[in-house]
């Protein structure tokens, strides 16, 4: 059996991959392996999508309950920032009772997801003597001030470009903090 000589085989394996069979199967899989990376992306992203396009949100939710995800508000720490943070003794309501108060600002033009509260108490030295994470679910949020002032649960997202007051009620039995540190995280 004699062999080809090598610019044969070479023309024999161009020929193959210009035919229109084989072009057709490339095609075919290059379609479905980028409408496979396009259904990855979108559902990694299903949270920042819906948010700022919510004409997509039903279309994303029917893939989620095909699927078993849910959309969420999106986790994006850099876009909050705490304005205030308090700290008060509040004995009218018990001895050791105080009042944390944290003013939270959404600088973003979507709602995004509620972050904890991580507070740490310190004693005169600055050493930590308590340290506490608190769920904005846990919380109350102030509308209006003085004597019309009210208690509300928060709402689903931290609302857009404006701040949200915070409050939690706590029970501090036998610490007496010299100072606090209230920071956002996420968990």
């Amino acid at each position: 059996a004699t062999q080809a000589p090598e610019f044969v085989k070479r023309a024999q394996r161009q020929a193959f991959w210009r035919h229109p069979a084989t072009r057709g199967v490339l095609l075919t899989l290059l379609l479905g392996l980028t409408l496979g990376l396009g259904l990855q992306l979108a559902h990694q992203f299903r949270d920042l999508i819906a948010a700022y396009n919510p004409e997509t949100r039903p279309l994303l939710q029917a893939w989620c309950d095909q699927v078993g995800c849910k959309i969420a508000p999106p986790l994006r720490l850099e876009v909050l920032q705490v304005d205030s943070a308090t700290l008060l003794r509040t004995a009218s309501e018990g001895p050791d009772r105080y009042r944390l108060t944290v003013s939270v600002r959404n600088r973003s033009d979507i709602g995004v997801a509620w972050p904890h509260i991580d507070l740490s108490l310190t004693d005169d030295s600055g050493s930590v003597i308590a340290r506490r994470a608190f769920q904005a679910s846990d919380a109350r949020v102030v509308r209006g001030e003085g004597p019309a002032q009210s208690l509300t649960p928060p709402p689903d997202a931290v609302p857009t470009q404006q701040s949200t007051t915070l409050q939690w009620s706590l029970r501090l039995d036998g610490l007496t903090p010299a100072g606090y540190t209230a920071e956002l995280f996420y968990p």
